[in-house]
């Protein structure tokens, strides 16, 4: 074998790696996330199929090829998140080390040939890659779209920041701008994309909420796919808790709600039960969870019912919205019988068809309570009372 072919032949070898690298964006049917290889061929595969929209003349095939070699710098570079300022700080520096890595695998001048084009792609200054980078903007947007907003929703994306991401579609693609803005709209609406700092209207705090503000958009029921690291996020939150309000005001605390249950359809709101001994420290606990960050509920901001000591502890309430990790801490007195919580959990986790009747009825609510979370709770409540009484009878038996 010749070094020219065994250069190529490494170089593809070493390009089957971006089959692992995944992306945020997860497929459409909401099964797992994409990986680099499927992002470039759909790209690809888009290009081809709406390049009688580009308002300029495009070489189809050089776009294609930037599609096809736009992201494998990302096999040593890793994936940067479209969102991610942190991590685009040093972006740019990555890729071009990973980019001298690889394309040096090929034969020079088949190397800078590939290279030039990973180049003229980043750069966004000719009309080709003008398209091409419109494409590659496009294609996780329509994912996001049709999985409910799925990395918009994880990382708390407001609207000003999707508009900068899309405005290359604006000029490469303006026939379908007007598609773009109303997928924006709808999904701020739907409280899937947060509003703009400047356009949020931020609450002096939530135990004062009158039932209008808590209808605003910076504060929607958003719904979701199971997520598997919300385990991973009741777990970080316990140890924080019992590091800010001591052993000794805690008899028991579980993971329970629609987040503890595996494959359910769910707010990514991790519900926790915080069972505490008759003699805790309540005013203590109020004033070392406020100190932590928390919000406090007490029977002044409570809407809901709650037994004693009718108190709830909120976190990840934002002043502009969501953060990406939001709790609900629910805290009730620690009692030998199973609370009702935690039975419902538990025949739910054991009956998997009573589990999709319940996504689904979550399903046909939300749209209707998406602004009115009291309404929503309400609304799913005869469900969940048959549902526990049931499990209590089959206990009983």
């Amino acid at each position: 074998m010749n070094d020219k072919l065994k250069g190529q032949l490494d170089f593809l070898v070493e390009a089957d790696k971006m089959k692992s690298i995944l992306r945020q964006t997860l497929l459409i049917d909401k099964s797992r996330r994409e990986n680099d290889a499927e992002h470039s061929w759909h790209f690809a595969l888009m290009a081809m199929t709406l390049a009688e929209y580009a308002p300029f003349e495009i070489n189809l095939d050089r776009v294609i090829r930037m599609a096809l070699i736009h992201d494998l710098v990302e096999i040593y570079a890793g994936d940067t998140f479209a969102y991610d300022t942190t991590g685009y700080q040093s972006k740019k520096e990555r890729e071009n080390e990973a980019a001298d890595k690889l394309f040096s695998l090929l034969p020079p001048q088949q190397g800078c040939t590939y290279r030039a084009l990973w180049e003229e792609f980043d750069t966004m200054q000719t009309p080709d890659s003008l398209y091409a980078s419109a494409i590659d903007r496009l294609q996780p947007f329509i994912n996001n779209s049709l999985t409910d907003g799925h990395t918009w929703v994880q990382h708390g994306v407001t609207v000003d920041k999707v508009y900068k991401r899309m405005a290359a579609v604006k000029e490469a693609l303006p026939s379908l701008w007007g598609y773009v803005e109303n997928v924006i709209n709808e999904n701020v609406k739907l409280g899937r994309i947060k509003p703009a700092p400047s356009e949020a209207a931020p609450p002096s705090s939530l135990n004062q909420m009158t039932d209008e503000e808590r209808q605003v958009a910076i504060y929607p029921i958003i719904l979701m796919d199971y997520n598997p690291y919300w385990v991973t996020w009741y777990a970080d939150e316990k140890n924080k808790i019992e590091q800010v309000i001591g052993a000794e005001n805690i008899a028991r605390m579980r993971h329970y709600g629609s987040t503890s249950i595996p494959g359910m359809f769910a707010k990514p709101t991790v519900d926790i039960l915080l069972e505490i001994p008759d003699n805790a420290d309540i005013e203590g606990m109020k004033k070392c969870m406020k100190t932590a960050g928390y919000i406090c509920l007490d029977e002044n901001g409570l809407t809901m019912e709650t037994p004693p000591p009718h108190l709830m502890f909120l976190g990840g309430y934002m002043p502009t919205g969501f953060a990406e990790r939001v709790f609900h801490i629910h805290v009730i007195y620690y009692r030998d019988k199973e609370p009702d919580e935690i039975v419902f959990r538990d025949y739910l986790i054991a009956h998997p068809e009573t589990a999709r009747e319940y996504a689904d009825l979550k399903r046909s609510l939300w749209k209707d309570f998406v602004h009115n979370r009291d309404g929503y709770t309400e609304a799913k409540g005869e469900f969940i009372r048959a549902v526990t009484k049931k499990a209590w009878e089959e206990n009983t038996r």
